[in-house]
């Protein structure tokens, strides 16, 4: 419900209080026009802390416990009257005309909205606009209250790390669009990957091994590795799921090999919210908020930081958001935002980890055609052995492997040889062994030995009519190849030509061209493995990831590197 509108519901006599409260001259006295400059007004940060601290300490209190308890359910976001009242007798000591009487002077500030709703009766909501104000506020009010334990180097050494994830999971974004290049990953009607599916990411994503967490509504049964990868690149443009397939954005593909560390770590702390959903919506917004202003390497105690907020009483069982606040905290960690330990007396503790600056941006090829990638190792760097080689272990040391099909794929990309040992001279720590650069060079000689082509093969009843048709002037940019005097090779472009030649010579071909028994159902099988691989897009998004997947890479990493 809007901010005016939730004005105009009040009575005259408590809009003339909230217009002295916030210090307004007498204007209109048209309920519309008084309503309206009175949101403007409450909807600035000098009107709004006129207001708020107008309030009591409790009614404040009051406040944020049912801002944490409002849910949303998909219909509506607010909490049943019926549910807030014995919530709040839970919460605090005061008696229930005490805490009614805190409901109702929110009320009549605007601070809340008290409505009827179709199914669950009256209820308890924040007006739309007043969540640019609110959250900020007590994300502040929060950061005053979240105690520092860095300076206590007694403190520090008695933590005991339970959850410290690192670059893990931006590793696994660059590793899930390697493996979009090589592979389709094609999608349900609800446009969720096939269960088939996931077995084929387990090696690419290490976070589809930390167990406790995953995806919520249609997204339960898929790890939370897929789904995270999934929406972070949604957010960034480099992937859609418009079609029956994953769609990869060369151009913003493009963008992300060259961000840094620090530039995904913000990224990854706007698609938060995104990532954790939930049933307590402002709880989320308060603790994003709050996790991109905390200082990096300090521990932070965020239960005692809650307590202190709320100042809540003993209850027999944690709070109904406790649970989404752990959600969070979970999520967080899983994405490398935060590290969480635990100490004796501070309990549960979190913190911003400070990454390390990349202490190398090369990998090691070793003689067995191994080729090591540490994970503090840029984007770029990773994505680049990803195109060069098959993952056989994503990792803290990731190791992939040259194959023969990894060398034959580049070379259906237009790399050459002095490509391939470029890449692996100019970027590696150490010079390849010479029987690594042989073993490339006998997998390349062998590529062009025996090709096959997707053509149209044409074949003549008579030696006459063969004669006729090769000699005819309007074939010579037609055919191919010759085979033997029985048939030849034609381009599939020129199928209207090849027909009208062959009808003047006497000899039309059947309308469809003839496909081997058994042949209709492989085709289609192929077209539904490969063609939404090869539809990446608009033309300039399938020429921008051919650049990535070509050898020009290799520009592209250094001048990253450089910057």
């Amino acid at each position: 419900m809007s901010l005016p509108y939730v004005l105009l519901s009040l009575g005259a006599k408590q809009l003339r209080v909230l217009q002295n409260i916030l210090q307004m001259k007498e204007g209109s006295k048209d309920r519309n026009q008084l309503a309206l400059a009175i949101a403007e007004r409450l909807l600035t940060k000098e009107g709004f802390l006129l207001v708020w601290n107008s309030l009591s300490s409790l009614v404040q209190r009051v406040y944020m416990a049912a801002l944490f308890e409002i849910q949303a359910d998909g219909y509506t976001m607010a909490i049943p009257a019926v549910r807030l009242l014995p919530t709040l007798l839970e919460y605090f000591p005061e008696d229930r005309a005490t805490l009614q009487n805190a409901l109702e002077q929110l009320v009549g500030v605007g601070m809340l909205s008290r409505a009827e709703t179709w199914y669950v009766g009256e209820a308890y909501s924040l007006p739309e606009e007043m969540k640019e104000m609110v959250v900020p506020h007590i994300v502040e009010l929060l950061m005053d209250e979240t105690p520092r334990v860095a300076n206590d180097t007694a403190v520090v050494g008695e933590i005991n790390i339970l959850e410290r994830y690192g670059r893990m999971f931006i590793r696994d974004i660059a590793r899930f669009t390697i493996y979009l290049t090589k592979y389709p990953l094609p999608l349900t009607k609800a446009s969720i990957p096939y269960k088939r599916e996931l077995p084929k990411l387990k090696s690419y994503l290490r976070t589809m091994q930390i167990e406790g967490i995953k995806g919520t509504g249609s997204w339960e049964a898929v790890p939370f590795g897929v789904v995270a990868s999934i929406f972070v690149l949604e957010d960034m443009g480099v992937i859609d799921r418009s079609s029956d397939t994953v769609r990869l954005h060369g151009k913003a593909l493009h963008r992300f090999l060259m961000m840094s560390d620090e530039a995904l770590r913000e990224q990854l702390m706007a698609s938060l919210p995104r990532l954790v959903g939930g049933l307590h919506p402002h709880v989320m917004a308060v603790l994003s908020v709050w996790l991109r202003q905390l200082p990096q390497g300090e521990w932070l105690s965020l239960d005692r930081a809650i307590g202190g907020l709320l100042i809540l009483q003993p209850m027999e069982h944690p709070p109904s958001w406790s649970n989404s606040l752990d959600h969070f905290i979970r999520i967080a960690s899983a994405c490398g935002l935060i590290e969480i330990g635990r100490h004796v007396e501070y309990g549960f503790l979190v913190r911003i980890p400070k990454w390390s600056e990349s202490v190398s941006e090369e990998f090691f090829v070793q003689p067995n055609l191994d080729i090591l990638v540490p994970e503090e190792a840029p984007t770029c760097v990773h994505f680049l052995v990803g195109e060069l080689a098959e993952l056989k272990r994503a990792d803290e040391m990731s190791a992939y492997h040259l194959t023969r099909d990894s060398v034959l794929l580049l070379c259906d990309r237009g790399w050459q040889m002095e490509d391939i040992e470029r890449a692996l001279t100019t970027f590696s720590a150490t010079a390849p062994a010479k029987s690594v650069i042989r073993s490339v060079e006998d997998w390349v000689a062998a590529y062009d030995r025996a090709v096959l082509w997707d053509v149209l093969l044409l074949r003549f009843a008579s030696a006459d009519l063969f004669h006729a048709f090769v000699t005819d002037q309007r074939t010579k940019h037609c055919i191919v190849q010759r085979i033997a005097q029985e048939a030849v090779i034609v381009l599939r472009a020129q199928e209207a030509q090849v027909r009208q030649v062959l009808s003047e010579l006497g000899a039309p071909p059947p309308q469809q061209v003839r496909m081997a028994p058994g042949e209709e159902n492989y085709v289609h099988a192929k077209q539904s493995r490969t063609g939404s691989l090869l539809r990446k897009g608009t033309k300039e998004d399938q020429v921008a990831l051919g650049v990535l997947t070509s050898p020009q890479i290799m520009e592209i990493v250094q001048k990253t590197l450089r910057a």
